[in-house]
């Protein structure tokens, strides 16, 4: 998509508390705090190269400089943003060369729904333990709850 979205995509989130028994000098706010493992964004950002993740020489742990994720969560918005701009542009070219083959939109959309929405009436029996049963009148495989394919119309 963009450099700096590519990026943000990489960031994997997660939601932790600190650990109190591991910090016992320390006052710990025991809420549910979110943020990135620091190891994880040193695989993106070299320490030697970047600032955004730093080593604590005293205590050796890897630190983030939070400040930093804001001018890169812009510009990955800023890269995402010029997409979004296009979109309106190819729909309306994608509309006229639908037409120009005497195809609408409205149809394809309608057949979209068949095919994804699939109110399910043709009733293949799943073959598998798991005693649910199919119900899809597409003609598509069908699929269980388990996710094993139960027929072919």
């Amino acid at each position: 998509m963009g450099e700096y979205s590519d990026l943000v995509k990489r960031f994997k989130i997660v939601k932790f508390k600190y650990d109190q028994d591991r910090h016992p000098d320390h006052n710990i706010d025991e809420r549910i705090f979110f943020g990135v493992i620091a190891q994880d964004l040193v695989k993106i950002f070299n320490l030697e190269e970047y600032s955004i993740v730093s080593q604590d020489l005293d205590s050796k742990y890897l630190k983030i400089d939070y400040n930093q994720f804001s001018p890169l969560l812009i510009k990955a918005v800023q890269e995402i943003l010029e997409i979004v701009e296009l979109i309106p542009d190819l729909l309306e070219k994608i509309e006229l060369l639908l037409n120009k083959y005497g195809i609408t939109s409205k149809e394809i959309i309608k057949k979209d729904k068949e095919i994804d929405g699939c109110a399910c009436q043709c009733n293949y029996s799943c073959t598998c333990q798991c005693n649910y049963s199919c119900t899809c009148n597409c003609y598509y495989h069908c699929t269980c709850q388990c996710n094993n394919q139960v027929g072919n119309k």
